[in-house]
């Protein structure tokens, strides 16, 4: 006949070989480090932010869904919670412990606009780079309101090709190399020989857009709902002298906002490079992303962006 052993001593035992191992670790240093390492970690969360339009108009009564990276040696998971904003567009986030912070804003009729929303507290990050909560000063989270999407055209073409110093044109729309006219012309400056990391020399690419202008996107494109109105140059030109690792071997990815065709077509396009390595060898170039091309500014429905239309 088997014994039953009473849940109240099994209680005990389990607390007794914690309390154990607690002892243990506060009594050694590795122990030490590693019972530091949580307490650094578990930092009390105070969070105070704002919700405001591309406009500047505070959103009243948003749902902000929260959440918290939760690492202190008892627990290893994310609690999530939400709050509501007041009448100010404002909301704080508190009573809580942890190591960070992610803010997720969900508010009917509004795609999120803005990339600082995540807040270290973790005392094992240098203090530059932790959050200092002021309720005086609220970390202001844009929100894109919706105006209604336009039709787009869905960029995803990949070329290879070899070596030629002359301009090559690019017909991003059709998803075709041609002779003249288009939306992109690039223009690749390569020395003579092999490129690699025991050989390294410099090359470079110029992008131009065709009857248009081209500005870097600084990786904003999926929070990017209109493109730009100015700010547009004639041409960008990425090197490897100061702009790639490993003296350029391999190539290069990077964001465009593009105006092409006198303003009839404004796109944003992820952009991929790849050098020949050998003389004889291939480039590469691809090209991703959307374009409107009714002459209007607006991509909303890319289903790529935050607002998932």
């Amino acid at each position: 006949m088997k014994t039953k052993i009473p849940i109240l001593w099994v209680c005990i035992a389990f607390t007794a070989v914690m309390l154990a191992l607690a002892l243990q670790l506060t009594h050694s240093k590795g122990g030490q480090m590693i019972l530091g390492r949580f307490t650094l970690n578990d930092s009390r969360i105070v969070f105070y932010g704002k919700l405001e339009d591309q406009f500047g108009t505070a959103i009243s009564n948003g749902p902000v869904n929260f959440d918290i990276r939760v690492d202190n040696g008892l627990r290893s998971d994310v609690e999530r919670g939400m709050v509501v904003t007041d009448g100010s567009g404002r909301f704080k986030i508190a009573g809580y412990h942890g190591e960070r912070l992610w803010i997720i804003p969900h508010v009917s009729g509004y795609a999120i606009a803005s990339e600082n929303r995540e807040a270290i507290y973790s005392s094992l990050w240098p203090a530059s780079q932790r959050i200092a909560p002021d309720p005086s000063n609220p970390v202001v989270i844009k929100l894109w309101k919706l105006q209604g999407a336009e039709p787009l055209v869905g960029i995803s073409r990949t070329f290879k090709m070899p070596y030629t110093a002359q301009p090559i044109c690019f017909d991003v729309l059709a998803g075709t190399m041609v002779t003249n006219a288009g939306d992109i012309r690039l223009t690749v400056n390569r020395p003579n020989g092999e490129i690699s990391e025991r050989n390294p020399q410099v090359w470079s690419v110029r992008f131009e857009a065709i009857d248009g202008g081209i500005m870097d996107s600084g990786g904003t494109q999926r929070i990017t709902y209109f493109a730009p109105e100015s700010g547009y140059s004639t041409s960008r030109v990425i090197s490897s002298s100061d702009r790639l690792p490993e003296s350029g071997v391999g190539g290069f990815s990077t964001g465009f906002y593009v105006k092409s065709r006198n303003g009839q077509v404004y796109a944003k396009l992820r952009v991929s490079f790849g050098i020949n390595e050998e003389p004889e060898g291939l480039m590469y170039v691809e090209f991703t992303g959307v374009a409107n091309t009714n002459g209007s500014r607006n991509w909303e429905g890319d289903g790529n962006t935050y607002n998932g239309l």
